[in-house]
């Protein structure tokens, strides 16, 4: 098996590629192209046996420091001054009379010096001491730099999160959204405002307030304010928790791996629902109760739990400008059957559609010539948001913390169980804040278009 440190360092290269391959299609407005798409699952695929990899490769290390009761001394602890001391630990006496340490201590030791700097002993008395003050319980004597952002003192939760800046990891592993497209932001705080084109209406070509006009030689022209407004986003925290005891932990055949990737899933699948309907009280602003969505009105004397060839019509035409050649389709599974089975009446008979909802050649399906996704994280069939026509660059994703997963043997511990917290923090919106009126001062669009319920 490969080092620890070998496997998380192919983890963070496999997911900065996914990442370079999401920003810059992000950059450039569009959905991944079918090559690109590709080679993501590939990389997906790859980091999940590497996580698969690592969680192994921390359970060995897990049942080493459980392997015996006790864990004598090295003999480099045994009086040997260590380099650069005229003494053994900061002028510590020897004592090759040391008392072997219970793996517990050994244990509660190596998890405070996990992330410490290459001198765990900087600001202390001596080695002796510190390590006797965590023997004992009392409080260290000098700085100990930790690895993990709000580590409690009792040593709980001592697994080291993500950075921020690791902003795709699990979370776009398994997002719907992102996998659309969705525009990727990085939280550095609580908050996150950006400014955009207050720009919800074509009446009299205006943009954003201003209009042009033409005018003559020498005549004088009034001076326009340009309108702006402000997308506020607000890191909620979505967090789910389990246990295990850890006779099941050592004995279950992957069950840690098994309990992680189920977690890190909850997760992303209360994230994605929550990007679709969620009310913005603690939580996103879901793409259905959003101002900007525009809602196609079902066909007179349509049946209940049905699609019609009208509707995906109407949807394409409400669609705005500049996204047509970026939106992609999002339907339920349930919708399947009526897409499949689509016909155009013509008389006493009918004719399928083109280009309806048929295969790309390569696994997924198009309708109208726009991918098309299948996903049940959608509304089933006949509800409002069954199948949805997306450009996914208008939706915002905020990450102020990645999906992290943390243990602790502490929590529980006269149980002797193992507790697995999994949470993430961040919100979502659309960049438009309403649906555009055209000139026409009818025709409403909007990048974010479903179908009424039926």
């Amino acid at each position: 098996m490969k080092p620890q440190r070998q496997i998380e360092a192919e983890i963070q290269a496999k997911r900065a590629a996914v990442m370079a391959t999401l920003t810059k299609c992000t950059a450039e407005g569009r959905a991944m192209s079918d090559d690109e798409r590709l080679e993501s699952n590939k990389l997906q695929a790859e980091i999940q046996t590497l996580e698969s990899d690592l969680v192994r490769a921390r359970a060995s290390l897990e049942r080493d420091l459980h392997a015996a009761d006790v864990v004598d001394w090295p003999d480099a602890y045994r009086g040997a001054p260590r380099p650069g001391a005229t003494s053994s630990f900061d002028d510590d006496p020897p004592s090759p009379s040391l008392p072997p340490l219970p793996r517990r201590t050994v244990r509660t030791i190596s998890a405070l010096f996990s992330g410490a700097s290459a001198d765990p002993t900087a600001g202390m008395t001596g080695m002796r001491e510190t390590l006797s003050r965590c023997v004992n319980g009392h409080a260290l004597a000098g700085p100990l730099a930790l690895g993990t952002e709000g580590v409690p003192t009792d040593g709980g939760f001592a697994v080291p999160d993500a950075t921020a800046r690791d902003i795709f990891s699990r979370t776009a592993e398994q997002s719907l959204w992102l996998r659309i497209g969705a525009r990727l932001e990085s939280m550095v705080s609580s908050e996150l405002k950006i400014a955009a084109l207050d720009d919800s209406t074509d009446v009299d070509d205006e943009v954003a307030a201003l209009k042009a006009g033409w005018t003559g030689e020498g005549v004088a022209s009034s001076a326009q304010t340009l309108k702006l407004r402000r997308v506020d986003l607000h890191a909620g925290k979505l967090v789910v928790y389990a246990s295990a005891t850890n006779e099941l932990v050592e004995d279950g055949r992957s069950y840690l791996e098994t309990l992680m990737t189920a977690l890190s899933s909850a997760i992303a699948k209360k994230l994605d629902r929550s990007i679709l309907i969620g009310s913005g009280l603690g939580m996103p602003l879901g793409i259905l109760n959003a101002p900007a969505c525009v809602t196609v009105d079902k066909a007179i004397g349509q049946a209940a739990a049905s699609l019609e060839w009208c509707n995906i019509c109407s949807m394409f035409a409400a669609l705005a400008s500049g996204s047509h050649e970026k939106a992609v389709w999002v339907v339920h599974p349930s919708c399947l059957p009526e897409l499949l089975s689509m016909a155009i009446n013509a008389g006493t008979a009918g004719f399928a559609p083109r280009p309806g909802f048929e295969s790309d050649g390569k696994g997924g399906y198009t309708l109208l010539g726009r991918p098309a996704f299948v996903s049940s994280r959608v509304n089933a069939l006949g509800q409002r948001g069954d199948i949805l026509l997306i450009d996914g660059s208008q939706i915002c994703i905020g990450i102020r913390k990645d999906i992290t997963i943390d243990t602790s043997l502490h929590v529980l511990f006269d149980s002797d169980s193992l507790t697995v917290r999994a949470r993430f923090r961040g919100d979502s919106r659309p960049l438009w804040d309403s649906a555009k009126v055209l000139a026409d001062g009818v025709t409403t669009v909007s990048p974010i278009v479903t179908l009424a319920a039926r």
